[in-house]
């Protein structure tokens, strides 16, 4: 009796989905290789690969991805490169700005440096058939030879390493296996070569007079002459300056054998200090007396190295950074990088080991930016880059309002021009700011003029 109505509701269709893209670029420091593999994983979960070479300019867009999962959670998305063996790999950036992937050249060690070690015998008095020398480094002994005529007294110990496994430089010497009947003497160094010299031991003479012979050696550069004295039972009773004149050797004569207490004399000789050389003394009074002087080393300049420090931006640049070397982990160096200077610097005429005589890791640091995220790549040797990531939050899907069924009851007043609103400009309030300001004004005057009118 009343009838029906019949209505028809029109489906909801889910829009669209929001897309998104992410972007990877790779950079080298060092040899670059043919290609890498980068893959992009969705929440932690590979959904796609890509291979960066030279073709495409090693940069490549992850494009149409969807933004937020099944369960409505906005998807993070990261990257992940295929291991490069003999590289470092650094990721910079994020989703939103993009990606940096920074392979660093490992650093190989270079082949030790090499040094060798010479030594020499001399004899006072009757030669032996041979003599055995042993090589030590560090007080170890690392090898042996045996000197005699068929290699002229002679042999240099080569291809020795000149740090040991912690990094501080060797110290080799040498000593020889004891000759019966002779006295051993050492000069020299590592660095000069060393003089073994045997000196026959004295048998007491018994002539009434005697003499005593006296050379002069030099291990490095000659000095013009020498001041040498006679001592006879540790008294000084004679003197010569030994030179090129003399050919560097004198003999003291006529000397008596024994003292007026019928002892045998004991005759000795020093010689006045040489300044930058060390004086050793072999032989005795019977057989003669060679005094050798060794040339003082000279610490060398130590060996200089620098480091490299470039500065990339993923987002807004900021004016400046401030950048700190560190070395062993100690503030040694400061550089503040800008468009002045490229963002680039190289902090040069740095020491390669420190006073222990260990190699230096030279490390640099970035004083914090707000709103960035800083990533160091690369080393020493071949220079770091600080990439700066500008910080930022994805924003947040807004759910759809439902549609009303009625469109007149989202907008009641839509159709009514008694309820439209004017714009709020804010003309009118600024009209009225400076009007209220002049009336403050007139006020203070009047009551300060009515104040002073009674006084």
């Amino acid at each position: 009796a009343l009838g029906f109505i019949i209505t028809n509701t029109k489906d909801i269709v889910d829009p669209e989905p929001e897309r998104t893209e992410v972007s990877v670029e790779k950079t080298w420091i060092g040899e670059k290789q043919d290609q890498v593999t980068v893959h992009l994983l969705a929440d932690g979960k590979q959904v796609d690969t890509v291979e960066l070479n030279e073709d495409n300019n090693w940069k490549h867009t992850f494009t149409d991805l969807a933004v937020v999962n099944d369960a409505g959670s906005v998807i993070e998305y990261t990257v992940e490169e295929a291991e490069v063996a003999g590289y470092t790999t650094s990721i910079a950036g994020n989703a939103a700005l993009g990606f940096t992937i920074t392979n660093t050249k490992d650093i190989v060690d270079p082949e030790p440096e090499r040094t060798e070690v010479s030594v020499e015998k001399t004899w006072i008095g009757e030669k032996q058939d041979q003599v055995t020398v042993h090589l030590l480094a560090d007080g170890k002994q690392v090898n042996t030879v045996d000197l005699n005529e068929g290699n002229n007294w002679k042999h240099s110990f080569t291809d020795l390493a000149v740090v040991n496994d912690a990094g501080s430089v060797i110290k080799y010497t040498v000593e020889e296996v004891e000759v019966a009947g002779y006295t051993t003497s050492i000069a020299g160094n590592a660095a000069l070569g060393f003089i073994i010299t045997n000196t026959k031991d004295m048998v007491d003479p018994e002539p009434e007079l005697t003499e005593v012979y006296v050379e002069k050696t030099w291990i490095g550069e000659k000095q013009d002459q020498v001041t040498v004295h006679l001592l006879a039972d540790g008294k000084q009773v004679n003197t010569v300056d030994l030179n090129e004149g003399n050919n560097w050797k004198h003999s003291f004569t006529d000397l008596a054998v024994v003292n007026d207490a019928g002892s045998v004399i004991k005759y000795t000789v020093e010689e006045v200090e040489v300044a930058g050389y060390t004086t050793s003394i072999a032989g005795n009074a019977a057989l003669g007396f060679i005094i050798t002087n060794t040339k003082d080393i000279v610490d060398p300049e130590p060996e200089l190295t620098e480091v490299s420090v470039e500065k990339e931006w993923i987002g807004e640049k900021q004016d400046q950074v401030t950048v700190y070397l560190l070395a062993d982990g100690k503030q040694v160096g400061t550089v503040d990088l800008n468009e002045s200077n490229n963002w680039k610097h190289t902090f040069t005429d740095l020491v390669v080991v420190n006073d222990a005589g260990s190699v230096i890791k030279y490390t640099v640091e970035e004083v914090e930016v707000a709103g960035y995220t800083t990533s160091i790549a690369g080393n020493a040797a071949l220079g770091f880059i600080i990439t700066n990531t500008k910080d930022s939050k994805p924003e947040e899907p807004k759910p759809e309002e439902p549609k009303s069924e009625n469109p007149k009851a989202e907008n009641p007043k839509s159709e009514d021009p008694k309820h439209e609103k004017l714009p709020q400009t804010g003309e009118a309030t600024n009209f009225l700011v400076p009007i209220g300001i002049v009336l403050i004004i007139i006020g203070l005057w009047t009551l300060i003029t009515k104040t002073s009118s009674k006084v």
